[in-house]
């Protein structure tokens, strides 16, 4: 699978004044250096902690965390993650857009199963039309177009086989 076009390069001034370390004035964070976004990987744990993470290349790492709020003496079990876990991949691939936007890198990596057709093609279609306000406001030159990888011979929305390759391992 490739990349379909090329995403354009980050202005100048989308990075102007963002630094990695505030106490390292030097250091500039640079959106174009980054060549993929990826999904790391996602986590229900026994007291209803959701984890889901997140990678520019292998250089910056994000997590976003919540709990779920569960009854009194109430815990996950495999049973209930195994109910859950379309609507958690779901929810990792889609709570990711926002951590996309710190850089627009062209290539997505999903590392764990990739989705299925649908959902890919629903990702594909937030990730690109649903940041049109973004792309104006930051000026871009063009929407991003991230190519997300599809699980190999699954059909429906949701997630498919595990080990799903991004469009930078396809090429």
């Amino acid at each position: 699978m490739g990349f379909v076009g090329s995403l354009p390069a980050i202005p100048a001034h989308y990075a102007e004044g963002m630094s990695i370390d505030a106490t390292q004035r030097s250091a500039r964070f640079d959106p174009a250096s980054f060549e993929r976004f990826r999904f790391t990987g996602r986590e229900l744990s026994d007291d209803g902690v959701v984890t889901l993470g997140y990678a520019l290349d292998e250089r910056i790492e994000f997590s976003e965390t919540f709990t779920l709020p569960l009854p009194e003496g109430r815990r996950v079990s495999a049973a209930d993650r195994a109910r859950v876990d379309g609507l958690l991949s779901l929810l990792h691939w889609v709570a990711g857009v926002s951590y996309f936007k710190t850089a627009v890198p062209p290539a997505v990596v999903i590392e764990g199963a990739a989705p299925g057709p649908d959902a890919a093609a629903l990702l594909e279609a937030l990730y690109s039309e649903g940041l049109g306000e973004f792309a104006f406001t930051n000026r871009l030159p063009a929407l991003p177009r991230p190519v997300f990888p599809r699980a190999a011979g699954a059909a429906g929305a949701g997630a498919g086989a595990t080990g799903g390759a991004g469009a930078a391992d396809a090429a």
